[in-house]
């Protein structure tokens, strides 16, 4: 060691207060969980907001069959399953009330890539396809 003394790390300390401090947090938060239950056990709260996905409409599989087949249509590549989440993400953005450029920009990126180049001529025809299917209306 070159004649150099170095005092040794007390790693093992603070590693020993940080666990220690992580367990109290633990602890604290199983009583706050058990006040807030009237004091019985800790129950797992459920989900404060519902899944986005679950608001998205879902064409059925005969649907499905003829969005594929007509997105093969504007480009081949786009006819896999991959596409059908794709195409009901643009359904979302066309329910939101998006600007429509804005869809179609966002639909050409969602599209392009893999097996398909995706124009912005494409995207508008995707756009309009998604936005006359029978399945892409408000469920609520």
């Amino acid at each position: 060691m070159n004649g150099v003394h170095r005092k040794p790390r007390r790693l093992g300390a603070v590693l020993w207060l940080v666990g220690g401090g992580l367990a109290g947090l633990v602890a604290l938060g199983a009583v706050g969980a058990a006040i807030d239950n009237g004091g019985g056990p800790a129950r797992p709260s459920p989900s404060v907001a519902p899944s986005v996905q679950s608001t998205i409409p879902r064409p059925n599989s005969a649907q499905a069959a003829r969005l594929l087949a007509q997105l093969g249509r504007i480009h081949p590549g786009l006819a896999h399953e991959r596409s059908v989440g794709r195409a009901r993400n643009v359904c979302l953005d066309l329910l939101r009330g998006d600007p429509r450029e804005e869809i179609v920009e966002r639909a050409r990126l969602r599209f392009d890539g893999g097996t398909a180049a995706v124009s912005r001529s494409d995207a508008r025809r995707i756009v309009q396809l998604v936005a006359r299917a029978p399945w892409c209306r408000a469920t609520g």
